[in-house]
Parts: C-alpha cells; sequence; structure tokens
C-alpha cells in the first residue's frame, strides 16, 4: 500500500502555505512511523527513513525560522541576547513569556498537537548536527546524525502514544 511518494519540500513557500505544510508533514511522518510499527509496508526500513526525513523537514524549518516566536511566528524586534531562547535546544525563540510557557506543553509541532516538551531533544540533536556540519567535524556530524535520528524515533513514538508499546 502506497499512499505517499514524495515528500513535499518547503522552499519557496509563503509562511502560511509552510504552515500547513509542516502541520502536513508531522502527520505524514506519524503515518510513516505508525505503518513502520505495524508493518503495513512491505519495506519497514523505507517507512522509518520516510518518517525521520519528515521531522527533519519540521527541524530544519524551525532551525532556519530560529530567530521568529515559535507561537506567534513573528520576527523578534529584542535584541539577540534578551530574546527568550530555549536553554536546552537553543533554537526555539519566543516574543514572551506567556508564548514559552503556551509553548512548553502544545503545539509546538503543528499537525502533532506536541509541545516543545517533547521536540526539544530533536531541535537540540539537530542544533548540534549543523553546528558539527559547518565546522567540518565529520566523526561529530557522523554521531550527531545518528542522535538526531534516535530522537526523531523517540519523538514519533511518543506523539503516537506508542513509546512503551509492542507490535
Amino acid at each position: 500500500m502506497k499512499l505517499f511518494k514524495t515528500i513535499p519540500d518547503t522552499y519557496g513557500l509563503t509562511s502560511s502555505e509552510k504552515h500547513e505544510n509542516l502541520c502536513y508533514l508531522g502527520a505524514v511522518a506519524q503515518l510513516w512511523y505508525l505503518y513502520h510499527k505495524v508493518g503495513i509496508e512491505d519495506d519497514e526500513q523505507e517507512c522509518i527513513d520516510k518518517a525521520i526525513h519528515c521531522v527533519e523537514q519540521i527541524a530544519m524549518a524551525k532551525w532556519k525560522l530560529r530567530n521568529t516566536c515559535s507561537t506567534c511566528s513573528q520576527k523578534s524586534n529584542v535584541p539577540l541576547e534578551r530574546q527568550l531562547v530555549c536553554s536546552d535546544c537553543k533554537v526555539s525563540c519566543y516574543c514572551g513569556i506567556d508564548h514559552q510557557r503556551e509553548s512548553w506543553m502544545k503545539n509546538e509541532v503543528q499537525g502533532t498537537r506536541l509541545g516543545h516538551k517533547v521536540f526539544c531533544p530533536v531541535l537540540k540533536a539537530y542544533r548540534i548536527w549543523m553546528e558539527a556540519e559547518k565546522n567540518g567535524d565529520e566523526e561529530r556530524k557522523a554521531k550527531m546524525e545518528r542522535r538526531f535520528k534516535k530522537e526523531c524515533i523517540a519523538f514519533l513514538a511518543y506523539g503516537l502514544g506508542l513509546k512503551d508499546k509492542c507490535f
């Protein structure tokens, strides 16, 4: 059963289209992960790879928009040293404490109804992976790519409520 042949790209889209695309990617990532868990597709590894790719697209979009509020998507007018930035992942930025609190438990990743609390480890691994790539540290880059994939799988399992379930 092949439902999705390609995964959409977020480049060149308006902010409204990107929001819709990220919602779609979140839902598709969970669907591919579910296919992997229940063995619907013939190639389970391909399913998990596609799910991770969708989460990577979401993380990439968050990385590129790291100077905008993660809740309302407004560009921050506050100087960089005074912005509210997650102290763990150092990617999610907020224009106020209310938006930071709102994002903590719900709707950080559109389409999944999951908060930053769950997605933070994914963003942290992605940030460190991108920094290693930028610095040309191939060993660290490979290590962080593996960690990123592991965090993606944990995020998807948590999002579907499958963290401790066996099939």
